[in-house]
């Protein structure tokens, strides 16, 4: 018998559901993201005016060299652009950007092989307003570099032991060992100075 329609499974054939963790829950940032990558002139330069300050602001915390500072946020906004496919919405695009930009910078740190973690705190409005917070970075410079590194990303950026692990190429044991002995470095150089 030859059915003068289509059933309706045939024409709109079941959907399967996606798994809520691939859904974008940044859907506004996927978007322009997905345009970034498919060269959108105006998504770029509204990625660029958003991304620009906070990504130099960044690089000037990790490259103590403004020179350097601008030339990695340069780069690590290039990065962002270049990577801006593999942005799958589920952080805010900007922490995904920081990221990025925490790769680029650690990256020609470590390249220039000099890397000064201490902020320029002039830069740093929230630094400003905490006079205590410029005492801890004069102290957080007297560390050698990998313990400044990761007292850095621990403490001024907020980074857990594992995102630490991941972005400096260590085990998180290591890292742990690191910050132990920072801080105990640290509180030894307060007593030194308070007595």
């Amino acid at each position: 018998m030859d059915y003068p329609f289509r059933p309706l499974a045939v024409l709109f054939p079941p959907v399967t559901p996606v798994s809520p963790q691939y859904l974008p829950t940044h859907r506004n940032d996927y978007v322009l993201m997905q345009a970034v990558a498919a060269h959108d002139s105006s998504a770029c330069e509204a990625v660029a005016r958003r991304l620009a300050v906070r990504l130099h602001r960044l690089c000037r915390l990790l490259v103590n060299n403004p020179a350097d500072a601008e030339d990695a946020s340069q780069s690590a906004l290039l990065a962002v652009f270049d990577s801006a496919g593999r942005y799958e919405g589920r952080t805010p695009l900007e922490a995904w950007a920081d990221r990025v930009c925490v790769r680029v910078a650690l990256r020609a740190a470590s390249r220039q092989r000099r890397l000064s973690l201490v902020p320029d705190l002039s830069d740093v409005q929230d630094a400003r307003s905490a006079p205590s917070q410029v005492d801890f970075w004069s102290l957080v410079d007297r560390l050698d570099e990998p313990r400044r590194t990761t007292t850095l990303l621990r403490f001024g950026l907020g980074y857990s032991i594992d995102e630490i692990a991941t972005e400096m190429e260590t085990s998180p044991n290591t890292v742990k060992a690191r910050l132990k002995t920072s801080l105990e470095r640290l509180r030894g150089v307060v007593a030194a100075e308070a007595s």
